[in-house]
């Protein structure tokens, strides 16, 4: 039986990996079909089952969601070559100007958060932002930025009373959550 590795661009929300994997799960010539939401990653066994059938039962599903061949990555990777090597500048991370993403605001009426050096802290007193609209694209100012994938630890400070819907969804690499207990409610997919 045939192994696929896929990855799931643009997927942003755990129940919805669950619901592509149940999905999946039900076509009885799919074996060992696992989407890890954590990874943006699905794998499954099939002989039968064509790719193409597997995409679009995961687009009715998660329209929204694209699945890249793990080896489709690879390859266009080892292909992409340049016809020309004159004039070619290597840039280094202080060569390239900041590209605007934001470090600090507010995501609630009373609550900061900053980002330094892969923490995301908040502080302030009372309810984090609750986003109402995850499922249709809405999210937090972090989630787009370049330093999303380097955020390893959350710290909320003492005074902030619930963690916000879609807070901290695609946080991949956080191994660190600190939690005060003045904090009584967190909302549904938060993470």
């Amino acid at each position: 039986m045939k192994r696929y590795e896929f990855i799931l661009k643009d997927l942003d929300c755990a129940a919805c990996a669950n619901e592509i994997q149940e999905k999946l799960a039900k076509n009885p010539e799919l074996h060992n079909v696992n989407v890890n939401f954590a990874k943006l990653k699905l794998t499954y066994e099939t002989d039968t089952v064509s790719v193409e059938e597997v995409r679009k039962a995961v687009k009715e599903q998660e329209p929204d969601v694209e699945m890249i061949s793990a080896e489709k990555m690879k390859e266009n990777m080892d292909t992409t070559t340049s016809e020309s090597t004159e004039n070619i500048t290597v840039e280094t991370p202080g060569d390239v100007p900041e590209q605007g993403y934001a470090k600090s605001g507010t995501y609630g009426e009373n609550i900061t958060w900053s980002y330094d050096a892969g923490t995301l802290r908040f502080s302030g007193k009372g309810n984090m932002n609750n986003i109402s609209n995850g499922s249709r694209g809405e999210r937090a100012p972090w989630y787009h930025s370049d330093y999303r994938d380097s955020i390893t630890n959350i710290v909320i400070e003492e005074g902030i009373t619930s963690v916000g819907s879609w807070a901290f969804i695609s946080l991949v690499n956080v191994t660190t959550v600190t939690i005060p207990s003045t904090v009584t409610v967190v909302r549904e997919s938060s993470a």
